[in-house]
């Protein structure tokens, strides 16, 4: 299997895909969603990019998913538990996550 084609562990890669994918279904542009999230474009973009490291907050990912009228949980979709570093802190961050929405 090539890289390209390898499904992604990281958290944040998958959450970033997860924001891309229900942005588009939302018909929104990625100027549109840092306007209703009031990040910057460039911020928006970076989230969303292959390859490129990512952080952000659990407040990122509440705004984002208001803006796009999705549940929290649904950021977290494809998230494979077994998989992730640190799998303790993953559990709970997402279990936290959950509740909020």
């Amino acid at each position: 299997m090539r890289n390209a084609e390898k499904k992604s562990t990281d958290i944040y890669d998958i959450i970033a895909s997860n924001i891309k994918k229900n942005r588009k279904k939302a018909n929104l542009t990625q100027a549109q969603l840092a306007d209703l999230t009031e990040y910057s474009h460039e911020f928006i973009r970076r989230i969303e990019a292959p390859n490129v490291k990512k952080y952000f907050s659990i407040y990122t990912l509440v705004q984002i998913a208001k803006a796009l009228n999705i549940k929290m949980a649904d950021l977290f979709v494809g998230i494979d538990i077994i998989n992730l570093k640190d799998k303790e802190r993953w559990i709970k961050f997402i279990f936290f996550c959950i509740k909020i929405k």
